[in-house]
């Protein structure tokens, strides 16, 4: 065991104890005051230097005894709209809100590698920034803080994310597309409504809606090149307002993932397209909404190896412990970092039966130590400074 897991593992119950307290006391995207200001006072115990986002989030920084490139390390904090079942003692306390996606231990290995790196100041070659990123879940954090200048003079973004359905201990990498872009849309369908047994005297708006919905199953089966990965799937269906009436309103929304950042226009000029026509055809109206989201998460081959050499440093075996994933279509909005710089994303394995965003999930907390070791000796190994 090197020295940078031995230090992880002297702070593990801090850590623990840390993310505990957060799991007991989850906040939404963009109301993390509670997290951000306990985060805070750890890093105000520690002397690091610190600057708050509007509304939430915060980004400390240690600068090394000598000159260098910056290496930011990024940790999202938000928990979602989701009742825990888990039987925890120290399960949430906030009604209908639950850390089921990880951020929780997520922030704790961050300030764990805070507090690590602390204490290496004089081995760091550059500078290290903390990013404690609010509002993942929503896909709107690592934008407004990248707008309040959160990104400025980076030379590579580092994130992690846990993954419950892997043993504890194993660390995973994805060199190259990891993630999709996540963009939401949404159609308003006006027509006629009338009497339910009276149906030539208006424009059924839920049919209508059913007939765009079938047809948004041939925008990626048809219309785009079957090399490359896309999804359209319909998430909402709102309409009608009694048994008996046919309905003259109805609202449908979803979502659109891509990894090749091309797709974009041609799959929303499809959507648009057919559910256009498809309305006009049947004597009603539909106007498409199409909200861009985050960017697809392209890791770094070059970073994402050197973060690999140093992983292999940090786990118990080199050759059992690091694993290579593939590309999945879920998003995460680490990936508008990934565009300003080369960078990666660390998987944790942690141990569990669920998966994330479910309400029994739960996580292997002696992964949290090992997750601050791995931040640690790849902001190092990217610096330049190697292992200790």
């Amino acid at each position: 065991m090197n020295e940078i897991r031995k230090m992880a593992e002297e702070i593990g119950p801090e850590l623990i104890a840390f993310r505990r307290d957060l799991h007991m006391h989850p906040e939404i995207s963009m109301h993390e005051f509670r997290t951000t200001q306990k985060v805070a006072e750890e890093l105000e115990r520690l002397g690091i230097s610190y600057r708050r986002f509007d509304p939430t989030g915060l980004m400390a920084w240690i600068q090394g005894d000598e000159p260098g490139k910056t290496v930011a390390l990024r940790a999202d904090m938000d928990a979602l709209t989701i009742t825990e079942e888990t039987g925890l003692d120290f399960a949430s306390v906030n009604p209908g809100v639950m850390h089921a996606c990880g951020h929780d231990s997520h922030t704790s290995m961050l300030l764990g590698a805070a507090k690590i790196l602390s204490r290496l100041k004089g081995r760091i070659r550059g500078t290290v920034k903390f990013i404690f990123q609010p509002a993942e879940e929503s896909g709107e954090g690592s934008a407004a803080l990248i707008g309040q200048g959160a990104a400025e003079g980076v030379d590579h973004f580092v994130g992690i994310h846990v993954n419950p359905t892997v043993r504890p201990g194993m660390i995973g990498f994805c060199p190259g597309p990891q993630l999709a872009a996540s963009d939401r849309f949404s159609i308003r369908i006006k027509s006629k409504g009338c009497h339910g047994a009276m149906p030539h005297l208006g424009v059924d708006a839920v049919y209508v809606a059913a007939e765009i919905i079938v047809a948004l199953q041939t925008v990626v089966s048809r219309f785009i090149d079957p090399m490359k990965a896309a999804v359209v799937s319909v998430g909402i269906v709102n309409a009608g307002t009694r048994w008996n009436v046919i309905s003259g309103d109805a609202y449908l929304e979803g979502t659109v993932r891509y990894m090749d950042t091309e797709l974009q226009k041609p799959i929303e000029e499809k959507i648009r397209t057919l559910a256009e026509g498809i309305a006009r055809a049947h004597g009603a109206e539909a106007r498409l909404e199409y909200m861009l989201g985050t960017r697809p998460v392209i890791t770094d081959v070059e970073v994402t190896e050197t973060a690999i050499q140093a992983a292999k440093k940090i786990v118990d075996d080199p050759e059992k412990d690091i694993y290579i994933t593939g590309p999945g279509m879920g998003g995460d909005d680490f990936g508008n970092f990934c565009v300003l710089a080369p960078s990666t994303c660390i998987k944790v394995g942690a141990g569990g039966s669920s998966p994330v965003h479910s309400p029994t999930m739960v996580i292997d907390e002696s992964v949290i130590p090992l997750g601050a070791a791995v931040f640690v000796q790849v902001a190092l190994d990217l610096l330049g400074k190697g292992t200790y």
